[in-house]
């Protein structure tokens, strides 16, 4: 499975070692199946406020190559995003989605921000199935927001 971002991809770990892609983070695969729990929230951010929820917990270090990306791929029916108490990120397609990112202010963690933003993110996505990619300390999380894990993955970079 593979999601292509402008610069990086992600795939499976197995398949970035076949094909020798420069292997920049391996991380853990999750899957979650449709269907979701509905919520009534309708977005009001901009990217640009996106971009300094998920500042507070992920590295973006190219802030205008971000908003030019979300606001690309909003316009055009492939991403959506939830900013409350925090940012979440997924971009999609016609049957499934990855979650691109969710980052909650350090203050904040362990009172369930992080559950709320994934839960009104996935809301958004239908009969879409969802995967999500994490680093090993982040596992928890998502087994207990419902998701099962199905893989190592790793991000691909493109230099």
């Amino acid at each position: 499975i593979k999601f292509l971002s402008p610069i990086g991809i992600f795939t499976g770990f197995d398949t970035a070692k076949a094909l020798k892609l420069k292997i920049n983070e391996k991380c853990l695969c999750f899957e979650k199946n449709p269907p979701f729990k509905e919520y009534n929230y309708v977005e009001s951010g901009t990217p640009r406020q996106l971009l300094e929820m998920l500042r507070s917990g992920l590295s973006i270090p190219d802030a205008d190559s971000f908003i030019a990306d979300v606001t690309f791929r909003k316009y055009h029916g492939c991403a959506e995003y939830v900013i409350k108490d925090g940012g979440a990120l997924l971009f999609f397609n016609d049957t499934s989605g990855i979650i691109n990112g969710i980052a909650v202010p350090e203050e904040m963690r362990k009172e369930g921000a992080g559950s709320t933003l994934l839960n009104l993110l996935i809301s958004k996505m239908g009969n879409r199935r969802i995967y999500a990619c994490c680093i090993k300390k982040n596992e928890k999380f998502y087994l207990k927001n419902g998701f099962t894990y199905i893989g190592d993955a790793t991000y691909c970079e493109e230099k």
